[in-house]
């Protein structure tokens, strides 16, 4: 993979809290080409390039990236991961992330039939998983009010944020991705799981098939940390991994829900720790008095309320000047 793509897609676009480094991805490609593992489809990197209308040849350049590969979703079958899935800004708007979504799938595919002719297994693709951040999620006005867009547009993918229901109809999150920053001082990181079908019209995903494609999402971190480089290791997973089962715990049912519909980051904030502090720093948020917030603070429910109605009310008025900026142009 050329390094111009990475330049070009994942180290400009991908939060820095959420992307593995660029030497760890390329060990880990160079590993599997030696053990000719490389074309199995279990993992994958593909890149898209071309070129906008009217432009010539050599203005080729990568388009549309995707990194990721399928894990093990229980007895019925698999799913494809989307580690990263991104389309170059000056190409968006044009179906891009339908087309990458479809090479992921068809590479998917090619592996689980691969996997079933080599062990006599019956598996089948039952859908493609993949994170997202909840809306108002980022360290900017511009990132937080880019949620909702990017929520709509996995609307009309077809795809579904994946959450717990408790017994009295409580939402929880399901889900964090390990620390996998060079410096590992990002801590646990909660994203929303999303689950689109690969039949649209059997929409079924339950709670043993998400205990089983979170084991399967560990074993594929763990890929990265076999390669000894920077970024994700053991202890993070570890990390990550028992934060995700103390959330499991908490629900028996899962819900299928609307990324447009999905609650917001402040408003699992208000149940969440984790998710709290990352609300807090993302809105640069303190105690009254200025007072920069404790780990322990993010335990108190009174704390954590607080941050949530702050959040909502910081986010409705960054929409607010958004709009007035917009009509104050026209």
């Amino acid at each position: 993979m050329d390094q111009a793509v990475f330049d070009e897609i994942y180290t400009k676009n991908f939060p820095a809290t959420e992307a593995v480094p660029v030497d760890t991805i390329t060990a880990a490609m160079s590993a599997r080409q030696k053990d000719g593992t490389h074309l199995d489809g279990k993992r994958f990197t593909l890149c898209y390039s071309g070129v906008l209308p009217g432009e010539s040849e050599d203005k080729r350049r990568p388009i549309a990236f995707a990194q990721g590969g399928t894990l093990d979703a229980g007895p019925e079958g698999v799913v494809s991961f989307a580690e990263y899935l991104a389309v170059n800004d000056e190409f968006r708007g044009h179906g891009m992330l339908h087309v990458m979504l479809g090479f992921v799938n068809a590479t998917s595919m090619a592996a689980v039939a691969k996997e079933n002719q080599t062990t006599g297994a019956n598996k089948t693709l039952l859908g493609s998983v993949w994170e997202i951040d909840p809306k108002g999620r980022g360290d900017s006005a511009k990132d937080r009010l880019y949620t909702p867009v990017r929520n709509a547009i996995y609307d009309r993918a077809g795809a579904f944020v994946v959450m717990g229901r408790d017994q009295e109809g409580q939402l929880h999150p399901v889900h964090a991705q390990p620390d996998v920053t060079p410096d590992g001082d990002c801590g646990d990181w909660h994203l929303h799981f999303v689950y689109r079908p690969q039949n649209p019209e059997h929409v079924q995903f339950d709670k043993a098939k998400l205990l089983a494609v979170s084991r399967g999402y560990d074993s594929y971190f763990a890929d990265w940390a076999a390669t000894g480089k920077r970024g994700v290791n053991a202890q993070t997973i570890a990390s990550a991994a028992d934060y995700k089962h103390a959330l499991h715990r908490r629900f028996d049912e899962v819900s299928l829900i609307q990324p447009s519909k999905a609650p917001a980051d402040w408003d699992m904030a208000r149940g969440d720790a984790l998710i709290a502090k990352i609300v807090a720093e993302d809105f640069g948020l303190s105690h009254p008095d200025g007072k920069a917030y404790e780990e322990l603070d993010y335990f108190d429910p009174a704390i954590r309320n607080s941050i949530a109605d702050r959040a909502a009310a910081g986010f409705e008025q960054e929409r607010l000047d958004a709009r007035a900026a917009a009509e104050a142009t026209q």
